[in-house]
């Protein structure tokens, strides 16, 4: 998966890495699996003393992330590393994922030979390994979009029987919440939304007060009410009574993003109307079911 990070304002760690022995063994072998499980937080506080990292801690509603780029030589496992990160949600997954310089069959290989682990094809240049003694915890390598290869140590807890309930899997989330706004709609889709346009869509009752968005793959959306024959679109927003210079599209609010992590159920309440919608969300296919569309 390709990072993108936000440098400025990051925090630069300071003290020399050492070449970093330390640090390395931290990132290698059966010790990566005690960075795995470490909170972001006390992880930024341990790597304090290390200097040539730019890392930044990012905090949101379901968990926190620590992004690191590497400044300075970094080998693990006889593989450069770029950049790393360590990821927690609230539901007590861990996940420490690292960028490596050389293609991800070449990760698979050296990583096979150095924990003496038999990874299985998941696809196009993406493997998998899971524990036998801990069902778990699993060893994920894929490909960047710029050719490098990923490698992940992930550690899965079982879901919550109420997140069952709600309908999310080991693999996808749930987005519900109220429809607060006055109008007493028509039948609509709610949908999530995601940056390329992408949606995941669920149907609901005219005059309805909830929804629930089932089947969301981990990502940022938008979510938004289309209801047919309405110049009314509920809307997760916050309130914003003056629009920005330009922005004469949102009068009432603006529009906010959700993230969401696999086997999360997430809130977010449709309390701001709008008449007129971004470009990019103005048009979504309407479909019969909930499923995705483009």
């Amino acid at each position: 998966m390709k990072r993108t990070l936000i440098l400025a304002g990051t925090l630069l760690l300071a003290a020399p890495l050492a070449y970093a022995t330390g640090l390395a063994a931290r990132l290698s072998g059966t010790a990566a699996w005690a960075t795995a499980a470490a909170a972001p937080a006390d992880l930024q506080q341990q790597l304090g003393s290390e200097r040539g990292l730019d890392c930044r801690l990012e905090r949101y509603a379901a968990g926190s992330t620590l992004d690191c780029v590497v400044r300075r030589p970094l080998s693990v496992m006889g593989m450069t590393v770029s950049e790393f990160y360590i990821a927690d949600d609230d539901a007590g997954n861990r996940q420490l994922r690292l960028v490596l310089l050389p293609p991800a069959a070449r990760v698979e290989r050296t990583v096979a030979r150095a924990l003496k682990a038999g990874f299985t094809s998941a696809g196009s240049d993406r493997w998998t390994w899971s524990s036998a003694a801990a069902a778990n915890r699993s060893i994920e390598i894929s490909a960047r979009e710029d050719g490098r290869g990923e490698l992940a140590f992930i550690i899965r807890q079982p879901l919550s029987p109420s997140a069952i309930a709600a309908g999310a899997t080991a693999s996808t989330g749930v987005i519900e919440g109220a429809i607060a706004i006055p109008d007493r709609l028509p039948a609509m889709q709610v949908c999530a939304v995601d940056a390329d346009g992408t949606s995941i869509c669920a149907p609901v009752a005219a005059g309805a007060s909830r929804y629930r968005i089932t089947g969301v793959r981990p990502g940022t959306y938008w979510v938004v009410g289309y209801a047919r024959g309405s110049a009314a679109h509920p809307a997760y927003a916050r309130d914003f009574s003056t629009c920005p210079a330009g922005k004469a599209e949102c009068p009432n609010g603006i529009l906010m993003t959700i993230a969401v992590h696999a086997g999360q159920v997430l809130r977010a309440d449709l309390e701001r109307r709008f008449e007129r919608l971004p470009v990019n969300l103005r048009r979504i296919d309407y479909a019969p079911a909930a499923g995705r569309s483009a």
